[in-house]
């Protein structure tokens, strides 16, 4: 064969070998874009049916959860799930967050339990999901139907069987709160004598010396009286004289200054004492007083809201206890008719007794800063002045609190009323007599 042939040979196969490969290539090319369409296409047809497949699963899982929770839920407490279902407190986060409190102050070993079990189950169904994932994809929208009927049997049964302990957890919770404002109500009338000083107060006599003795005792030691404040500018200037073998310089200055003085305004005696008034009944060192039944009245009144905060912490403490059917007992209302037991009466006498010690303690022992709101008897002493007679008590001891004051312009008309409801800011100046008088001083009257 020739060189020239050979090379037409060659030549042609690789024609034909070209020719081959696009005719291969070709199609590809062409339909590499069609099978780009088609993939979009099943994908975006089978997007739908694959939300829909996990939507079902979800709420396949979430329906046996709910269900298998109130269910075992309701059969432990169903006082709590009654108010879930029935009770109007499924949108209340404070229902829900006593439920948390309940496990986590009293059983917080089996709600670690409980979470650690919770987290296995997760584990195991994932691992096998395989095998029951087909049967909840075939029978999804029944299993749900079929959970929902489960919560609504145990939401029934819930209300035949606790709709009346859950009546009685309503009127614990009622009465814890008016046990919280009945709280707050005693408070604030105990430190009524206290809120009553308001000013203006229109005073009919003051001590002037002996309100500013006592206010110089509460005043701080270094107060500002006066204060200057200078501000001021100066020019000097300098120069040189010179006469003949004799020469020196001359200075000048000038100064010019403004001063301004502050001085703080003082209080007139009759704020001064108000002042003293509201400090010590506020430090409690001195006392207040009506009469003997007054104080018996504020002494039960605190020794009930004790009582009371006493009550309100013990659920706060770190011993926590369950309520019992004898708590429950205790909290159950009683009729004023209804005759107290022996306990009660023993408790009874047991107070009085240790109120009637405590009231002839107080009393004789009184001492220092008193005020005394009530009606005094005003008359005429013998030795000078006016004498003021509260009787403050008969029983279980005759006390009569005896107030002297100077016969003013501004206190003599209170003769001619015969008794006046005032009240006297005064110090003790003689403790309890054998016939019962306490003589107090008068420092201030109103």
């Amino acid at each position: 064969m020739s060189l020239i042939a050979y090379i037409k040979l060659l030549t042609r196969f690789s024609w034909l070998r070209r020719l081959d490969r696009g005719a291969r290539e070709a199609p590809t090319e062409r339909m590499h874009p069609t099978s780009r369409e088609g993939v979009a296409e099943v994908s975006s047809a089978r997007w739908p049916k694959h939300a829909t497949l996990i939507l079902k699963r979800i709420l396949v899982v979430v329906g046996a959860v709910a269900a298998l929770y109130f269910a075992v839920g309701s059969w432990l407490f169903p006082e709590w799930y009654f108010g879930i279902f029935w009770g109007g407190k499924f949108w209340s986060g404070a229902w829900w967050m006593d439920g948390v409190s309940y496990w986590l102050d009293l059983h917080t070993g089996l709600l670690a339990l409980a979470v650690v079990s919770a987290f296995v189950v997760t584990l195991l169904a994932y691992a096998y999901r395989r095998l029951f994932l087909p049967f909840i994809d075939r029978f999804a929208f029944r299993l749900v139907f079929g959970f929902g009927m489960a919560i609504l049997a145990t939401a029934l049964l819930d209300y035949k069987y606790a709709r009346v302990s859950f009546g009685i957890l309503e009127q614990i919770e009622a009465a814890m709160g008016n046990l919280k404002s009945a709280v707050q109500e005693l408070v604030s009338f105990e430190s009524a004598e206290q809120s009553d000083i308001e000013v203006p107060i229109d005073f009919q006599y003051v001590d002037r010396v002996r309100v500013e003795a006592l206010y110089s005792q509460l005043e701080p030691e270094l107060v500002e009286k006066q204060r200057t404040v200078s501000a001021g500018e100066s020019m000097s200037g300098k120069g040189s004289v010179t006469l003949g073998p004799a020469g020196g310089d001359v200075g000048a200055t000038r100064q010019k200054g403004a001063t301004s003085s502050f001085e703080r305004g003082s209080f007139s005696p009759e704020r001064k004492c108000v002042e003293v008034m509201k400090f010590v009944l506020g430090q409690k060192t001195a006392h207040f007083y009506t009469n003997g039944s007054g104080w018996f009245a504020r002494r039960i009144l605190r020794t009930t809201r004790e009582a009371l905060n006493k009550t309100l912490k013990e659920p706060e403490s770190s011993e926590i206890k369950e309520v019992t059917k004898a708590d429950l007992e205790k909290l159950r209302w009683r009729s004023p008719d209804e005759p107290p037991t022996k306990e009660e009466e023993e408790e009874a006498k047991r107070r009085e007794k240790q109120y009637t010690e405590e009231f002839g303690a107080e009393l004789n022992s009184l001492s220092g800063l008193v005020l005394i709101d009530a009606t005094f008897a005003v008359h005429r002493n013998p030795q000078g002045g006016l004498v003021l007679v509260e009787r403050f008590s008969e029983k279980p001891r005759h006390i009569v609190f005896r107030v002297l004051a100077p016969e003013t312009e501004e206190l003599r008309p209170l003769l001619t009323k015969g008794k006046s409801k005032l009240r006297v800011f005064g110090t003790v100046t003689q403790q309890l007599s054998d016939d019962g008088v306490i003589e107090v001083r008068a420092v201030a009257l109103y």
